[in-house]
């Protein structure tokens, strides 16, 4: 009898062994995921000074463009009249080497500004610890004049922790100091490889400014090579899209931080309130978180100014206020522009989210991530609706009970109607 083949048995043996080799494949996924996360903890650690190199390059691109659109390429063109690339060269160079400069300058004139500032508040906190104790005594015994009993109650409570904090200092921190210098001994390596990160990075981001459009290039070479035409097509119109947002509000932001710091210290020094340079600088680092910034910053900050003055305390919270209003009124919007469409809700659900899955720095790339996801989700959407002849806004299914065989909506109630909306001006050509 002749063996008659049928392609659907090979078929179905390719399917069985694929599912078989996928199951295998996630029970060795299972049983080694602590292996697999050191050894992509370790990729990580290796490839930190890239990853520096790529946000800086990323924050400096606007810099780089700058400069180049604004002076150096008219100064290359007039210094090498007669060869182009030497002028482009030229440009593109001097444009990136002042960016790096700039960058560098910056981190080096904030650490002499600020760490002298930090270093004096931290040491007259220690040197005033028992001043302070003794000072919100007599501000709560004056508080609570009306309840003695009150008053004594927390007074003791007050003395009673200070009593525990400098019996643990003298009798459990300073027997065990040399217990604890493996520990700063590993600090010290840490900053110095933190150090070490941050001039490879340094050194990264100058080759990735110089060559930034090769780069672009060969990312987008790669993409139509593995991927079918239109698919690359939309991936490289949603990676522009993810760039414009992520640099609208990251760069916005930390504009944004800057300048509410730098505006929280002069009023800080003018109304002589005690850390000055500290709580500036935790109040313009945590103003970069989007929603929560504010309350992370603030509430600390108050608590220092507390110990020391309880009426500066009062002045330092109206300040935060003021500066806040004025920051989401004016300063934010006219460094960011529009918002990124989301509503204050999804912001607080960003923030929370990233930020629990990858700490302070989620808690930035937060929003601008939900939006591009949001974005995304609604071109899907609005092409879904569109082909079922279904209308693509949110009013209208504002009271919806259901869809009839026809298409057309059913409602349980008139829907809200929009307001009216102002005609715009007709110009001249339109007339």
């Amino acid at each position: 009898m002749k063996f008659r083949w049928d392609k659907k048995y090979l078929y179905w043996g390719i399917t069985a062994f694929c599912v078989i080799a996928a199951a295998v494949a996630f029970y060795l996924l299972l049983t080694r995921l602590s292996d697999i996360s050191g050894f992509l903890a370790r990729i990580l650690n290796i490839l930190t000074p890239i990853i520096y190199g790529i946000v800086i390059a990323y924050l400096l691109s606007p810099v780089v463009r700058f400069l180049e659109n604004a002076f150096l390429k008219k100064l290359g063109s007039k210094l090498f009249r007669k060869n182009v690339r030497h002028a482009s060269i030229f440009a593109r160079g001097t444009a990136t080497a002042i960016s790096l400069v700039l960058l560098v300058g910056f981190v080096a004139l904030l650490l002499v500004l600020i760490l002298p500032q930090i270093t004096a508040s931290v040491q007259t906190m220690i040197s005033n610890m028992s001043g302070y104790v003794k000072s919100s005594i007599e501000w709560i015994k004056g508080l609570f004049s009306r309840d003695p009993d009150m008053a004594e109650w927390i007074t003791e409570t007050i003395e009673s922790v200070t009593n525990y904090v400098t019996n643990w200092l003298q009798n459990d921190l300073l027997p065990t100091a040399n217990s604890l210098l493996p520990s700063v001994t590993t600090g010290v390596l840490n900053l110095v490889q933190v150090v070490f990160n941050f001039v490879v990075g340094v050194a990264a981001a100058a080759y990735l400014l110089y060559n930034k459009e090769t780069f672009i290039a060969q990312a987008k070479k790669i993409t139509y090579t593995l991927l079918p035409v239109r698919t690359a097509n939309n991936m490289i119109g949603g990676m522009s899209y993810t760039h414009k947002v992520f640099s609208r509000t990251i760069l916005g932001k930390l504009m944004d931080s800057l300048i509410i710091g730098l505006l929280c210290l002069i009023l800080l020094l003018i109304f002589r309130i005690p850390y000055a340079g500290l709580v500036s600088l935790i109040v313009g680092v945590t103003n970069i978180i989007p929603f929560f910034g504010p309350f992370i910053g603030g509430v600390p900050s108050a608590f220092l100014i507390l110990l020391v003055d309880p009426g500066k305390c009062l002045l330092f919270v109206i300040i935060i206020v003021v500066l806040q209003q004025l920051d989401g009124n004016f300063i934010g919007p006219r460094i960011l522009g529009s918002t990124v469409g989301m509503r204050g809700f999804w912001i607080m659900f960003a923030t929370l989210f990233v930020g629990g899955l990858f700490g302070p720095v989620g808690m930035v790339i937060g929003v601008p991530l939900f939006a591009v996801l949001f974005t995304a989700l609604r071109t899907w959407s609005d092409k879904k609706l569109l082909k079922k002849n279904l209308p693509r806004e949110t009013e209208a299914y504002k009271g919806l009970s259901a869809i009839d065989e026809q298409g057309a909506p059913v409602y349980s109630a008139a829907p809200t109607p929009e307001p009216p909306q102002p005609e715009q001006p007709q110009t001249k050509d339109g007339e």
